[in-house]
């Protein structure tokens, strides 16, 4: 089981490894919920998942997937849609962003039992594929930073990182959702950033799965409505990683 943002005791919601390869179970959430001991309204996933990319196992690119709650979700303070970016927009190096997850604080620690949300930077895209090339390089793993990702951290600093447990979480700018956690070489390393799915580039694929089911005939009987995960942004976020 992962935890990521936006979703309690459900599994990792963009991790197409595990889609591809489980025969998964109903799985619940609690949008709204910023514990994962009480709080938020249950809900399933009907649909998991209703549709992925050509997910790549060996480098983890086109890690995403759209799903299929089982209900509408009912807003209130705590559970607010979220935007995603027009197709292919992208943020300056640099910029301030903030990850949220129910991810380790200690590395080898276990998740978390409260929703935690971290502010972290942008990290230029050449620089962090040398970063990741020098580690590939030393240690023989294949580690790629491809077009469709990119990264964010505190480079050259490190502390503040998300960690195992929030992978499929949300990194969010100004309230639209612009990367998905998906990997990075440790927690915090001050050296090597932690890694995003680019939302911007799955934009339209987005827009058109989602226009797809709506205007399906099994949407309109059951009024069942199709969400890419971390769009289910919990604004009730209010401890800070260290």
């Amino acid at each position: 089981m992962s935890y990521p943002g936006g979703a309690r005791e459900a599994r990792d919601a963009s991790d197409a490894e595990d889609l591809s390869i489980s025969a998964v179970s109903i799985a619940s959430l609690s949008p709204g919920a910023d514990s994962r001991i009480v709080g938020g309204s249950p809900t399933t996933i009907e649909n998991f998942p209703y549709a992925v990319q050509s997910y790549n196992i060996t480098i983890s690119d086109n890690d995403v997937a759209v799903l299929v709650l089982s209900s509408n979700l009912r807003f209130k303070d705590s559970v607010q849609s979220a935007s995603i970016p027009f197709q292919g927009e992208t943020l300056a190096d640099n910029t301030m962003v903030v990850a949220v997850g129910w991810g380790m604080t200690i590395i080898g620690g276990g998740v978390s039992n409260v929703l935690n949300q971290v502010s972290i930077r942008t990290v230029n895209q050449a620089l962090c594929r040398e970063r990741y090339a020098e580690l590939s390089n030393f240690t023989g793993l294949l580690l790629a930073v491809t077009d469709n990702m990119f990264c964010a951290g505190l480079l050259d600093i490190g502390g503040a990182d998300t960690c195992q447990g929030d992978s499929g979480g949300p990194l969010s700018y100004n309230g639209v959702i612009v990367g998905i956690t998906s990997w990075g070489a440790s927690c915090a390393h001050p050296t090597y950033p932690g890694v995003y799915t680019e939302v911007s580039k799955y934009a339209n694929w987005i827009n058109e799965t989602l226009t797809k089911y709506n205007g399906s005939a099994r949407d309109q009987a059951a009024g069942i409505i199709a969400v890419l995960m971390p769009l289910v942004f919990l604004t009730s976020v209010v401890n800070e990683i260290h």
